[in-house]
């Protein structure tokens, strides 16, 4: 078959812009040149990084930090040795005047210490006698306290007596008046009693009718409580409705808030994208990048994590359907076909995620043709015509979790940049396909291990002159579509004007409702206070009652103690002259009687306080007994101490030969080690000197060779390759690739940083290139375009006649 190449134009070729979501965004194809690193060495030495030169100083640092440590530790064992040494030097001279003098102090200290202990013997003697006297003395003590408590026992009983008698033969004097003063409270009690029977009698017939009225009372206070509880349970009722009404609307304002969409300006058109000035193209892009409403919303409905190189099916399929609907409603406005999510074409894109994987294929290298040409014969489309599926785009996420709301966002912010960077990228994703928009599209999409992410679109022909890439529809099923829900945003905003109106409602029931619970209130506190009033009043009379009985109870008590009184005092008055003489007897026995208890008493006292004197004497003799014992042994337990230091001081001289000996060979020993440590400390310190300034020089020739470096990569981003990957359609139908000049861009800032929260800028590697999907030119930075357009423009025009249709085959 023959072949012939047409091209779009050198202009549309060459100079699109190379956009990033998250990383850098390549709807065509990324080749990297990484140039060779050569470190910068001194000729005649081996190199040495500035990491195994750090490491080498920190290791002397530690060895010289731990040499200093064990310095001052033998110092202070040689000063320890010297202060032993200067000791045992003066014992041994001491040993030979004062060796006598010591073991006579001993021999007189043994003395003593004998004299001590006899006199400690003496002492405990002298205190168990007198000991054994305080014992006797307080037997008696307590043996008198005893009989004074019982001889005053006897005179208080023999006292009681006489005034008993004294006061009997008072009221046998007296025995007519008592009767007389006895008649008189037994009439007056009689008087009490009737007047007390009066006030029971008029208590008890209020009671009736007061409890009647409490009773009333308290009838109207618990209706009225119940009246208010079921005005409160109203309200509670009505709270309870707003509470769901308003979750309800909360609920729908959030999916309404959380609606992502990209909207498109009004001049954003195919007239445009195809033949605007760049200068209209710019406005319109800058105007859809910059329009508040083209901003990603999170959702708490997707804060879960995910694994973007591992998403289940329903994942997939979510996402596919989210990408669908973002891009549709724009394709669809433009009059463009929309994308078809399509099972297929989600399970052609997984395996084209799968090559890069198996290839470990970065784009920065390209499209992985060999990839996706074998994906594409695997699911049966067309398969020799290159990369004419695909556009890819690195995320900025890895091999690793994110949540799904991230990774919405991203995606979000890569279809900003296809639609508002360049006008083919623009092209490509509203769906014009290079001026035949009548061609439908089915869509699928996947992230490979690399975190890129790839947007693989199956194009179905236009039934005429442009051919399908589907070859065997038993491969790739056509039917086998995923429905994307319409955009329900205008069915929530009506369910939130709803809501917003019953909520309205509601709230004026509640109003409505609370004036009720506040006169059901106000009801209830008249109802209670005349329940505390009627209350008050039966307590009342019930109290009058009470003490109307109590009164009445208390002087029939009385009237029977005074008719007791009166009756004896009737027969005191018969029986006085007898009684009179009987009780002078008695007194005159009681009170000889209490004559003699009080001389008994007196006797007691006497004897007691005799025997305390005689016990508090004893008592001081064995406390001065005591206080001499204790000096004693205090005066033997410094003898005993004095005489361990006179041994001790004399075993020193014996042995001070022997210990000098000892202590001069430790001091030699231990100055040897000072010694030995000293001079590996200056060992180490000068090792650490040389490791420092070979660091030193590391981190010159680290420096020198940054330099050196960035200079190389100057150089190389002047070179350019070339890179064969983009397919166009002839005039004939075929389809044929075409060698696109490699070009590369440095850093291109995240448009949606600050929609997503990720203010992120990403690196690209000097020398990469770039080769757009279908016809769409590679991107550079505005530095290089204006070379690399006239650059393309003279190699594209050896190619064919300029035209603005994709490659196919016949």
């Amino acid at each position: 078959m023959k072949k012939s190449t047409k091209v779009l134009g050198a202009m549309a070729a060459i100079g699109a812009s190379t956009t990033l979501v998250g990383g850098a965004v390549h709807a065509d194809s990324v080749t990297t040149n990484k140039p060779q690193t050569n470190e910068v060495q001194s000729l005649n030495a081996k190199p040495v990084s500035v990491a195994d030169a750090q490491n080498k100083v920190n290791s002397d640092q530690s060895k010289v930090n731990a040499d200093k440590q064990q310095v001052s530790t033998d110092q202070s064992n040689v000063n320890k040795d010297q202060n032993d040494v200067d000791k045992y030097s003066k014992d041994v001279q001491d040993s030979k005047t004062q060796t006598p003098a010591v073991k006579d102090q001993i021999s007189k200290t043994n003395a003593n210490i004998q004299d001590d202990q006899s006199k400690i013997s003496a002492d405990q003697n002298t205190i168990n006698n007198d000991q054994s006297k305080v014992n006797a003395d307080q037997s008696r003590v307590t043996a008198d306290q005893t009989n004074v408590t019982a001889a005053q026992d006897k005179v208080n009983s023999a006292q009681d007596a006489v005034n008993q008698d004294n006061q009997r033969i008072n009221d046998i004097h007296h025995a007519q008046q008592i009767a007389d003063q006895a008649q008189q409270n037994v009439n007056k009690d009689q008087q009490t009693i009737s007047s007390d029977q009066n006030a029971l009698t008029m208590a008890q017939n209020a009671l009736g009718p007061t409890q009647s009225a409490a009773d009333t009372a308290s009838q109207k206070a618990s209706t009225a409580q119940s009246d208010l509880t079921a005005a409160q349970n109203k309200v509670q009722s009505d709270q309870n409705n707003i509470n769901s009404t308003q979750d309800s609307l909360n609920n729908v304002t959030a999916e309404i808030n959380a609606h992502n969409v990209i909207d498109v300006p009004s001049s954003y058109t195919d007239s445009l994208l195809s033949s605007g000035s760049s200068s209209d193209q710019q406005n319109a892009f800058s105007q859809g990048m910059n329009d508040p409403a083209n901003t990603y919303h999170s959702s708490p409905e997707y804060d879960y994590d995910v694994d973007p190189t591992h998403l289940t099916s329903q994942q997939q399929q979510d996402l596919a359907t989210w990408i669908a609907q973002l891009v549709n409603p724009i394709r669809e406005k433009l009059g463009n076909a929309p994308l078809t999510v399509n099972q297929s074409a989600l399970n052609f894109a997984n395996a084209v995620a799968q090559g890069y994987n198996q290839d470990k294929w970065s784009i920065y290298n390209g499209h992985d043709v060999s990839a996706i040409e074998n994906a594409a014969k695997q699911y049966g489309l067309n398969s020799t015509a290159g990369n004419i599926y695909e556009d890819a785009a690195t995320t900025g996420l890895s091999n690793t979790t994110c949540t799904m709301n991230d990774l919405r966002a991203n995606i979000y912010g890569a279809l900003k940049n296809l639609l508002f960077s360049d006008p083919q990228h623009a092209q490509s994703v509203t769906g014009y396909n290079w001026g035949n928009n009548k061609e439908a599209s089915y869509f699928g999409f996947s992230f490979d291990n690399l975190g890129q992410f790839h947007f693989e679109q199956i194009h179905t022909g236009d039934g005429e002159t442009v051919p399908s890439d589907i070859e065997n529809t038993n491969l790739f099923s056509i039917s086998n579509n995923i429905p994307v829900p319409a955009d329900d945003l205008s069915s929530l905003e009506q369910q939130q004007s709803s809501l917003q109106q019953q909520l309205a409602a509601q709230k004026n029931q509640l109003a409505t409702d609370q004036q009720a619970v506040t006169t059901a209130q106000n009801n209830v506190n008249s109802a209670n206070e005349a329940l505390a009033s009627a209350n008050n009043a039966l307590a009342g009379v019930k109290q009058a009652y009470q003490n109307a009985q109590t009164a009445l109870n208390s002087a029939q008590n009385k009237l029977a103690q005074d008719q007791a009184t009166l009756k004896q005092a009737q027969a005191d008055v018969q029986n006085a002259p007898q009684e009179l003489q009987q009780m002078n007897t008695q007194l005159a026995t009681d009170q000889q009687a209490l004559t003699n208890a009080q001389n008994n008493l007196n006797a007691t006292k006497a004897k007691l306080q005799n025997d305390q004197t005689t016990l508090q004497n004893d008592q001081n003799i064995l406390n001065a007994a005591k206080s001499q014992l204790a000096a004693d042994q205090q005066k033997l337990q410094n003898d005993q101490n004095a005489l361990k230091q006179l041994q001790q001081q004399l075993s020193d001289y014996q042995n001070a030969p022997q210990l000098l000996a000892q202590a001069k060979q430790q001091l030699a020993t231990d100055q040897a080690k000072l010694a030995a440590d000293e001079s590996r400390l200056a060992t180490d310190e000068d090792a650490l000197t040389q490791d420092t300034t070979v660091l030193n020089n590391a981190k010159s020739n680290a420096t020198k060779e940054a330099q050196a470096k960035a200079n190389r990569e100057q150089t190389q981003r002047a070179k350019n390759s070339f890179e064969i990957g983009s397919s166009y359609v002839l005039g004939n139908g075929s389809r044929e690739a075409v060698a696109m000049p490699t070009v590369k861009a440095d850093v291109v800032p995240d448009p949606d940083a600050k929609e997503v929260g990720q203010a992120k800028q990403y690196k690209k590697e000097p020398g990469q290139a770039k080769q757009h999907k279908r016809a769409l030119p590679d991107t550079g930075d505005a530095g290089e375009s204006s070379v690399l357009d006239l650059l393309g423009f003279a190699i594209l025009s050896l190619l064919g006649d300029a035209g603005y249709r994709r490659k196919r085959h016949d």
